[in-house]
């Protein structure tokens, strides 16, 4: 039996030249020769190499096709021998892999055809000629190929046993898109606060809303995280967020209104500050005198 896309060498190798020793033969008889005359191959009807040298290349034959090989020795006293063989092609599981597309980013899980486990004895991946290991995921694009050896009892002389099927796969990694939403940002209250995104995209969802038609501008409620998660025309998708800050407005109290004589001077004061600037032109001190 062979496997299929192989060879099977057909081989005589149980034959040997006969001959009789001198005085066993009659009297009068000249010793017979039972050297090889002739090897003809048969298969089926016909007969392939009616003439061949005796110990030539041609003890054997070569096939790749399945059917019932014969092959007859001639002696040279025309007797002849014929022994056949019978060679057939195992079955092999049939294997079909699809091509599959992620987005970039994405992970993708090399996997047997459904069923295919319980007919092989092992298999592994391989991406430009290096074994993928297992789990085998991978994200880079090109051309897979699936390599198993099945449960047919063919052995080979390096140990390998199964006949071997091959299978391939392309993976195509499609572009996400690329935005980003800046830098956190720390703003007062009171401050109108937008967030703009690149437009162009065909999807934009924000915070977890999924419903459609959302733009590329969103107004921030307060303080705490924005996120955004667009598409693009290949359905990739990609998420980016920004930490908004609202930061409370200082709270500055001087008091009721004053009267004073001409004359007279008063004292203002207001607590420590980062910036203070007062309306008569001076910055930056807690009190004043007016």
């Amino acid at each position: 039996d062979m496997c299929p896309e192989e060879s099977l060498i057909l081989e005589i190798n149980g034959f040997r030249e006969g001959y009789l020793e001198p005085g066993n033969n009659l009297p009068g008889i000249p010793t017979p020769d039972f050297s090889v005359d002739r090897i003809v191959w048969w298969n089926g009807p016909t007969i392939t190499n009616p003439n061949m040298a005796p110990n030539s290349p041609d003890l054997f034959r070569q096939v790749s096709d399945p059917g019932l090989y014969r092959v007859t020795v001639f002696d040279n006293n025309g007797c002849f021998h014929t022994e056949s063989a019978l060679a057939s092609i195992y079955s092999v599981p049939e294997i079909t892999l699809s091509d599959a597309t992620i987005c970039e980013g994405e992970t993708f899980t090399l996997e047997l055809p459904a069923g295919l486990e319980t007919q092989i004895l092992h298999h592994e991946w391989r991406f430009n000629g290096a074994v993928v290991p297992a789990p085998y995921q991978v994200n880079t694009p090109g051309e897979y190929t699936l390599y198993v050896r099945d449960l047919n009892g063919r052995f080979y002389d390096n140990g390998d046993e199964g006949c071997l099927s091959v299978a391939s796969m392309t993976l195509e990694v499609l572009p996400s898109p690329q935005f980003s939403l800046g830098a956190d940002r720390a703003l007062c209250e009171g401050a109108v606060i937008s967030i703009e995104a690149q437009s162009g995209f065909t999807r934009y969802e924000w915070n977890g809303n999924t419903a459609n038609g959302q733009t590329n501008s969103f107004s921030v409620p307060g303080s705490g995280n924005v996120s955004l998660q667009v598409w693009n025309q290949h359905n990739c998708a990609t998420t980016d967020n920004v930490n908004i800050t609202i930061n409370p407005n200082p709270v500055v109290n001087l008091g009721g209104d004053i009267d004073i004589c001409p004359g007279e001077e008063v004292e203002l004061t207001i607590p420590p500050f980062n910036q203070i600037f007062w309306s008569t032109g001076e910055q930056n001190t807690t009190s004043i005198t007016v």
